[in-house]
């Protein structure tokens, strides 16, 4: 009897069909899961070559493309040139910390709204999210966790260009439950729950802006505003106004302002629903669609 063990990178429909055709054929057929998933580069940034390399051989291990750095200029200019599913940021590192770095990267180039991933020994997490960045993982890195959290965000598909979202956020509704929960698990849902406090302050505050932009012909204000809004709202799943955003971000001017501000109301409305009433993620309301 012979046996045949091997290990394969291949597109999942494509393994789906040969093995419904040749699995009773083979006696043993052994294929890493984690070979599956898209094979999108990701961009790991730490200072420290010894922490930086066993992340790098985990995630490699796993079946997926790593480009490494040292420091945040570099991964700046890595940024701005080639697109990346994935960065992986240390937070404290010489002469540029993380959170400099991520907004640099914010700012523009290749990997704009690419999924930034902190790697810390930081208590104080609040940082991470006010330079941009999605998630954070505590030092010392475990490396199922790793993994795990690298397959969770390149599966999200949340690196995407602008023609991209227009498909993704085609009809969605007004909170993704998908994306919601996926970014509870990596966070924590008390964590969550603060982020979408002040998620809903600022919208709260900000959302009347875009009268006085648009009035003031201030379209770099629009898209620098709506650039900011795009990002957070697309971080907990509100994918309706995260395109919205976009639009204007890219066009720098508001268009239908009476769509916006109904836009705004109905997201606020599933916020509060999600927090100051108590709902659980899995009750939160998912019937409130904004129709363009």
């Amino acid at each position: 009897m012979a046996f045949f063990v091997f290990q394969a990178k291949i597109n999942a429909a494509l393994f789906s069909k040969l093995y419904d055709k040749f699995y009773h054929n083979l006696t043993v057929c052994y294929v890493n899961c984690a070979k599956l998933k898209v094979m999108e580069d990701i961009l790991l940034v730490d200072d420290d070559f010894l922490t930086r390399h066993v992340a790098a051989t985990c995630l490699r291990n796993a079946g997926l493309n790593v480009c490494e750095v040292e420091n945040g200029p570099d991964a700046i200019a890595k940024a701005q040139r080639q697109k990346f599913g994935l960065i992986f940021m240390d937070y404290y590192m010489p002469n540029m910390h993380g959170c400099a770095a991520a907004r640099h990267i914010r700012n523009g180039g290749q990997c704009r709204h690419t999924p930034i991933i902190a790697l810390t020994g930081e208590a104080d997490c609040e940082r991470f999210f006010q330079a941009g960045m999605n998630a954070y993982l505590r030092k010392p890195l475990h490396e199922n966790t790793l993994i795990e959290t690298a397959q969770k965000w390149l599966s999200a598909g949340c690196g995407m260009g602008m023609a991209d979202e227009n498909k993704r956020y085609e009809g969605a509704e007004i909170l993704d439950l998908q994306r919601l929960n996926l970014l509870i698990s990596t966070i924590g849902k008390p964590q969550v729950l603060q982020l979408m406090r002040r998620f809903i302050a600022d919208i709260s505050v900000e959302g009347p802006v875009y009268h006085d932009l648009q009035l003031g012909g201030d379209a770099n204000g629009l898209s620098v505003l709506a650039h900011r809004h795009a990002s957070a709202a697309a971080t907990f799943g509100f994918y309706a106004l995260a395109l919205h955003c976009r639009k204007i971000e890219h066009t720098g001017h508001v268009g239908n302002e009476d769509a916006l501000k109904a836009l705004i109301s109905r997201t606020l409305s599933a916020a509060k629903n999600f927090v100051i009433e108590g709902r659980s993620v899995q009750s939160a309301p998912q019937n409130v669609t904004f129709k363009r």
